[in-house]
């Protein structure tokens, strides 16, 4: 079986991302799973759950002009 090995650099920058954004991550690296959910942002797989106070990082009023024009 092959295994993936980072590159210096892109270990560097994985852990240096991983650091700044502790604090953003429920679910940290290591912690224990029981299960799967939803509500809460996972730093193993990158999940996070968009709701009306989190997960949007863009301005959707940008992607609803063209409707609000048709109506």
């Amino acid at each position: 079986m092959l295994e993936y090995k980072e590159e210096p650099e892109q270990q560097e920058e994985r852990i240096i991302k991983s650091k700044a954004s502790e604090e953003e991550w429920d679910v940290k690296i290591g912690d224990p799973i029981e299960y799967f959910d939803p509500t809460l942002s996972y730093e193993l797989t990158g999940y996070r759950p968009i709701t009306k106070d989190r997960g949007l990082d863009f301005n959707p009023k940008e992607f609803t002009k063209a409707a609000d024009s048709y109506r």
